[in-house]
């Protein structure tokens, strides 16, 4: 969706298959911004800073809230399920699919098996009203809309 953001991604989604050398995420390569209400779903593979959401998150102002990925994920290094490399920031309420993205790192996002990822219980906190919607045990949330 975006090489770099320095601003703000709200209420977003992409279905990715992407293949690069770093910095690639299934949302967005470099964060220095924020991420709000977001996710991404498919495969990122390449060298290093891969993530599911987010190649790298950087800059103290930088933050990940309420958003989520359920992507494969491969790469040499500094790879994870959410965030490939979490440099600062912060990440809030955010998850990822610890058995669709084979990875399993604690501190750049709260990993979750297939089946937790598809119970609204699972997102405390989330506005399941407004913003967010689920076929609950059937399918990863969505954003209202789609």
């Amino acid at each position: 969706l975006v090489g770099s953001n320095e601003g703000i991604i709200e209420r977003s989604s992409a279905r990715v298959k992407i293949s690069c050398k770093g910095f690639s995420g299934g949302l967005v390569g470099i964060n220095e911004g924020i991420i709000l209400n977001s996710y991404a779903l498919g495969e990122v593979s390449g060298d290093e800073r891969i993530g599911g959401l987010v190649g790298e998150n950087r800059g103290a102002e930088s933050l990940i809230q309420k958003s989520y990925s359920a992507v494969r994920v491969s790469g040499e290094k500094k790879t994870g399920g959410l965030v490939g490399k979490h440099a600062d920031g912060t990440i809030e309420s955010s998850y990822y699919d610890e058995e669709t993205s084979g990875q399993s790192d604690e501190g750049k996002g709260t990993p979750r098996t297939t089946a937790e990822m598809k119970q609204q219980a699972t997102f405390e906190g989330w506005d399941f009203e407004e913003i967010w919607d689920i076929m609950e045990n059937e399918s990863y949330p969505f954003l209202r809309g789609e």
